[in-house]
């Protein structure tokens, strides 16, 4: 059982050098990347787990060689769409693992009632997910992190991404 039913083929976002975008976009990624860098379990090498690409923030699953999630800016002239672009506005995206073994293994926990990064599941842009560049068969789900949106609990989130 899928959480969303997600329209394939997806868009796919290539990002640009992470210095591009504006000093605004780049503190917000930095320092929720921080803030998931802090919780990652002690269990784990942070260094081997979180990682900085050419333009996003990738929290890498543990078990499998996978991207569990992401931490991405968009910034409209910044990087470019390939396909059906989605109708984004400047900000932080929250992108968690759609397919592959690291989506499975977050659907599958995420059913669990007592989940307890439960409210992420409405935060999600339903119907829909993105890929990023190169790595078209990557499929996240995504959504806008606001600025009333609890930093922390976010962190959580993606540093839970990191044991699937």
């Amino acid at each position: 059982m899928t959480l969303f039913n997600y329209n394939r083929p997806v868009p796919c976002y290539q990002t640009a050098d992470i210095t591009k975008y504006s000093r605004q976009l780049f503190k917000q990624a930095t320092t929720l990347f921080q803030l998931v860098r802090e919780r990652i379990p002690h269990a784990y090498d942070v260094d081997d787990h979180c990682i900085i690409w050419e333009g996003s923030f990738s929290i890498k699953a543990t078990n499998i060689n996978e991207t569990s999630a992401k931490i991405v800016m968009y910034q409209r002239g910044v990087g470019h769409w390939l396909g059906q672009v989605p109708h984004w506005s400047d900000g932080v995206y929250i992108w968690v693992r759609a397919n592959d073994e690291s989506g499975q293994a977050f659907e599958m926990v995420a059913q669990d009632p007592n989940f307890k990064h439960r409210w992420v599941l409405n935060r999600f842009i339903r119907d829909s997910a993105v890929s990023v560049a190169p790595n078209l068969n990557e499929h996240f789900y995504y959504f806008r992190m606001e600025e009333d949106d609890d930093r922390i609990k976010i962190a959580e989130l993606l540093a839970f991404c990191c044991t699937l």
